[in-house]
């Protein structure tokens, strides 16, 4: 474990922390690990009610370059969280973030800050990371390959592990394939944070705001094919795809809708081709999710409204068209007794 010094600290690390009290300090020791020693760790406790914050505690004790402070000033979020941390970063040229739960591998600082300290041009840089299990087992071994977290259509001039990205075309880019980079493999320079701060009413989408807002104020961005974190897929991930209670799948689609219905179209100017991304995106979010959760809560004059938002917005799509009459088939069905009849899905 490299000799830290604190007077020399040039990074700020964020960790959010609710409720995580059998995974922050597995977290907290992959920054300890790392192999550049020039960082702070601020723990930034998002009000939690089980043993986060004698752990928390604990670990200042032990640790004296890491820090803690709970989050008073924004809403209730792992995006308020953040920021509630990104308030601390004084004379800090560079942030990163980890959630939690995650775990970064040791080159991880120290390969991203090399790349922003060589290469002046760039804001942000991110890198690869890998999904697994909580036994350890890889489940997805390259998000850049294997999860489009590197769009093939993006423009990227590469010098051996780094690329940089350019910004011709990356905001649409990024509408289309509803890219976003990774706060948490990622390195920043704290002065990104100047004019903007992440969406704390969102619990799900807020970094994908937050990537295009960062598109549009002209930040730069650079990649490198690392592994730069080991993503946890457990039941408690609040955006994970691995989350199955009903409850987490509302917030998220209702998030997702307020994402792509207001607070985009609102804080991005949009050209004529990125509208009907957006537009595309929100035909498709209508037509199976959220039609699809109305049907389930027995909602179906709401579930029908969805459908038939959907072929407004994309009104050449055949499937949505075939998917309304069917909706509506099956509630008529219900409604005169034939369930019996229906195999019902």
């Amino acid at each position: 474990m490299p000799t830290i010094i604190d007077a020399h600290a040039d990074i700020l690390v964020v960790i959010p922390a609710y409720n995580r009290e059998a995974t922050l300090e597995k977290a907290v020791m992959s920054v300890l690990r790392q192999t550049y020693a020039y960082w702070t760790l601020m723990i930034v406790d998002d009000n939690s009610i089980d043993s986060t914050p004698r752990i928390i505690e604990d670990l200042i004790e032990k640790y004296p370059r890491i820090k803690a402070k709970k989050n008073c000033e924004f809403m209730h979020s792992a995006a308020g969280a953040r920021n509630s941390g990104i308030l601390e970063r004084g004379q800090y040229p560079f942030i990163a973030f980890l959630d939690s739960d995650d775990t970064w591998p040791p080159h991880h600082l120290e390969t991203q800050v090399t790349h922003l300290k060589e290469r002046k041009e760039i804001d942000i840089v991110f890198g690869d990371l890998q999904r697994v299990a909580e036994d350890g087992r890889v489940i997805i071994n390259s998000k850049f390959t294997q999860q489009q977290g590197l769009p093939a259509s993006f423009r990227i001039k590469w010098d051996g592990d780094f690329g940089l990205i350019a910004n011709d075309g990356l905001l649409t880019q990024a509408l289309k394939y509803r890219w976003v980079p990774g706060l948490h493999t990622s390195v920043l320079r704290a002065n990104v944070f100047d004019d903007l701060q992440l969406e704390s009413s969102l619990r799900i989408g807020e970094d994908y705001l937050f990537t295009l807002e960062c598109i549009n104020n002209g930040f730069r961005f650079g990649a490198s094919k690392k592994i730069h974190l080991h993503y946890l897929i457990h039941e408690a991930n609040l955006s994970s795809v691995a989350a199955k209670d009903l409850r987490s799948q509302v917030t998220a689609l209702h998030d997702e809708e307020r994402l792509l219905t207001e607070l985009i179209p609102s804080r991005i100017p949009l050209t004529r081709q990125q509208r009907r991304i957006l537009r595309l995106h929100k035909a498709e979010l209508y037509a199976w999710q959220l039609s699809e959760l109305s049907y389930l809560e027995n909602a179906y004059a709401s579930a029908i409204k969805r459908k038939i938002l959907a072929v407004r917005l994309s009104p050449t799509n055949i499937l949505y068209w075939k998917t309304l009459w069917s909706i509506i088939f099956r509630i008529l069905l219900r409604r005169v007794g034939m369930r019996a009849l229906i195999p019902w899905s």
